[in-house]
């Protein structure tokens, strides 16, 4: 028992961690939610069980109504006319052993998606796990209303960023006004990934941008050995330096793409 409860606490305080801004999404339903994706949550759950040597496991259970009538899933049409369905889903944290360390329960509920009963049934039973999740500790941030304030953070961290790339690089190589593509093009080649906006640059590709604009403003040195000058031989030029640097990205000056 003691040793369940020492893995069950290593668990959940990996799974409480902060997840990435670039796990949020927003959806509007009447009024916007903030919430994140599920991949973001899945991922969470196993970059901390499967060191562990645990796992996990869903399952849909029945609905028992109130005249003891089971059913897989309740279908109802909602105050606004529009039909619901309302799934139960059983979540399950398993030790090495495959025995149950935690388990919690949840409902979900999605409306009817494009007249499907399947896609309808994936979005409920995607909602009960993410608050099964919840109750594990996975992205409850968006549950305690935390993941707003979280955003502003990440916006206002990404703004900095890249304003003082811009700054840098204007300095850096003697350019008046970089526009937007220029700065995008250096990201790109920063991050060594395609980049069709700004939006693609993720929360966590931040740290490498402002590591790359650190080196440009404190270069390191490197050690030379000591080494005896060459003579120069009469009539050799040395070659020319040029006069200054240049941003070199192969991208048009157009400034088109704002962030």
């Amino acid at each position: 028992m003691a040793d369940n409860k020492t893995l069950m606490e290593k668990i959940y305080n990996g799974l409480k961690e902060e997840i990435s801004p670039d796990a949020v999404q927003t959806k509007d339903f009447g009024a916007k939610t903030d919430g994140y994706k599920m991949g973001y949550l899945i991922e969470r759950l196993n970059d901390v069980l499967i060191p562990l040597g645990c796992s996990w496991d869903y399952k849909l259970a029945p609905i028992v109504l109130a005249d003891g009538i089971e059913r897989s899933f309740l279908k109802e049409t909602n105050e606004k006319g529009k039909e619901t369905l309302t799934v139960r889903v059983c979540l399950s944290i398993l030790d090495p052993d495959g025995d149950i360390l935690n388990h919690k329960e949840s409902f979900g509920g999605c409306q009817l998606i494009n007249n499907s009963l399947g896609d309808t049934l994936k979005g409920a039973t995607t909602d009960a796990i993410k608050k099964a999740f919840s109750y594990m500790g996975i992205g409850n941030h968006a549950f305690k209303g935390c993941v707003d304030d979280q955003m502003k953070v990440a916006s206002f961290r990404r703004d900095s960023v890249f304003d003082n790339a811009k700054a840098v690089l204007e300095t850096k190589y003697s350019i008046e006004s970089l526009s937007n593509d220029k700065l995008l093009g250096y990201f790109q080649k920063t991050l060594k990934k395609t980049l069709d906006s700004f939006e693609d640059v993720m929360y966590d590709d931040l740290d490498t941008i402002e590591a790359a604009i650190e080196e440009l403003v404190n270069p390191k040195k490197e050690e030379v050995p000591n080494e005896k000058p060459k003579r120069k031989s009469k009539g050799t030029k040395s070659k020319a330096t040029p006069e200054k640097e240049e941003l070199d990205l192969q991208l048009d000056d157009n400034d088109e793409t704002a962030y």
